[in-house]
């Protein structure tokens, strides 16, 4: 078990610990409280909205095409209020996990301790297979990317049985340097400590 306050720090966003069996590494969604403020107003106001149409369609309608029209308004709107909410969950509550011990690498996003881990066959992973994605900061994908009101992608790269997985979400790119550097040493670490034990049981 492990508790945020004995964690080490290697970013603003960034902190690992060192376990018995294992090291787990948490990345946290942080903005500024004006960015999150802005997002609560956003989400609050775009649920008035919503409801607006709903009332509209429900209680004021004159016709077929009016009723069409708001429809998909509402349509609309019910797929910009789910992107809204899950931005505002995941900045204010949500959490990237890593774990990493001598048999798997396993990757969660959790909001509210909720989520389904992602799990990686350490014996298929090398130190090589992690890399850091680096995007222009200046480039208007890095700017879109980066923005507070969307969750965003990940800036770290995992290589694995032929396909690419990405994870890191939204890091500068010094921040996701650091991380990839750190992975890369603890999947080699670990390896190592099970490739150690294999031995000597084959031994014994």
């Amino acid at each position: 078990m492990w508790t945020m306050s004995k964690m080490k720090k290697l970013t603003s966003r960034i902190t690992f610990k060192k376990h018995d069996d294992c090291q787990t590494i948490v990345i946290s969604p942080t903005i500024e409280k004006w960015q999150m403020y802005s997002l609560i107003a956003w989400l609050i106001a775009w649920s008035f909205c919503g409801l607006a149409f709903v009332y509209y369609m429900f209680f004021e309608m004159k016709s077929g095409k009016e009723i069409i029209v708001f429809g998909v308004l509402l349509m609309f709107w019910i797929y910009f209020e789910i992107r809204i909410t899950k931005a505002f969950l995941w900045r204010r509550f949500g959490l990237e996990v890593i774990r990493i011990d001598e048999k798997e690498l396993s990757i969660k996003d959790s909001i509210f301790k909720f989520g389904d881990a992602k799990v990686y066959d350490l014996n298929k992973i090398e130190p090589t297979s992690i890399e850091d994605v680096y995007v222009n900061p200046a480039s208007f994908g890095k700017v879109m990317n980066d923005s507070f009101w969307q969750v965003g992608q990940g800036t770290i790269a995992l290589h694995y049985e032929e396909k690419t997985y990405y994870f890191g979400t939204q890091l500068e790119n010094m921040d996701s340097n650091k991380l990839a550097k750190l992975l890369q040493k603890t999947i080699k670490e670990y390896k190592q400590k099970a490739n150690s034990k294999e031995e000597i049981a084959n031994e014994s």
